[in-house]
């Protein structure tokens, strides 16, 4: 069994792409990340892996037969007992999208969504500690961020189900900004969405080299850039980015000192 002390509640430690276009899935983020896919055959409706190296990333998925089939990132969030959990989402107003049900990769996990109606998923935390070790660097996920319709509602939701404490920052240009920690760890950040993605949802993000070649291939690939390429103060530059099937994430690059 993996050793869940290094395994805060509610850190999102895997991620996976739902879609009906796994080939084509395979393409884009081959060209875009890096990406190999491994696991399974890409005809068939079976599950695998993106790896970066050596290091499985992401879960590739066919759409679920219960939830809708629309292209799209799921971030998975661990929790030490995923029946307790389920029992707190729904108290503190949140819904089940999708049974607790075995998942390929990562053992039993759920779908859930907030008052507001993002998606995230839950995992048993010591499927979760083994499946995705510490790993950082350009292909990588790095981040999580929600956008939220209603940030104040957010921070009662969270805390209630992970027991998640938040610091408000103000980013000026780019408004208020929010820090989720578990414990002494930050684990997510959150901010109300922008025109161009105007819906409640979590943004995984994924490390670069460079945010603005990295928009201008995925343009070049048949995606579209949503949010341009700007600056994270003091840290980085990131872009938000929607692959050719609709399917959301971001890109950061970190600043590096001279």
């Amino acid at each position: 069994m993996a050793d869940t002390s290094r395994c805060p509640v509610g850190r999102f430690m895997w991620h996976s792409l739902a879609t009906s276009r796994r080939a084509g899935a395979h393409a884009f983020y081959g060209s875009l990340f890096g990406w190999t896919v491994h696991g399974f055959d890409l005809g068939a409706d079976g599950a695998g892996t993106f790896r970066s190296g050596s290091g499985d990333v992401a879960l590739l998925l066919p759409p679920a037969g219960d939830v809708e089939s629309a292209a799209r990132w799921l971030s998975y969030a661990a929790v030490r007992d995923l029946d307790d959990a389920l029992e707190l989402v729904r108290r503190a107003g949140g819904t089940v999208v999708a049974a607790p049900a075995e998942t390929a990769g990562i053992g039993r996990a759920a779908v859930v969504a907030d008052p507001q109606g993002a998606w995230f998923g839950l995992v048993r935390a010591p499927d979760a500690a083994a499946a995705s070790p510490d790993v950082s660097g350009p292909g990588h996920f790095c981040w999580c961020e929600l956008l939220s319709t209603d940030p104040h509602d957010a921070l009662r939701f969270y805390p209630d189900v992970f027991g998640w404490t938040a610091v408000e920052r103000n980013l000026g240009e780019h408004g208020q900004y929010w820090i989720f920690s578990s414990g002494d760890r930050d684990v997510a950040g959150m901010m109300q969405p922008t025109p161009r993605a105007d819906h409640a949802c979590w943004l995984p993000y994924v490390e670069v080299v460079n945010a603005e070649e990295t928009a201008a291939e995925v343009e070049s690939l048949g995606g579209a850039i949503v949010t341009p390429p700007g600056d994270v103060p003091g840290r980085g530059r990131f872009a938000v980015v929607r692959d050719p099937e609709g399917a959301l994430v971001a890109v950061y690059a970190l600043t590096v000192a001279a």
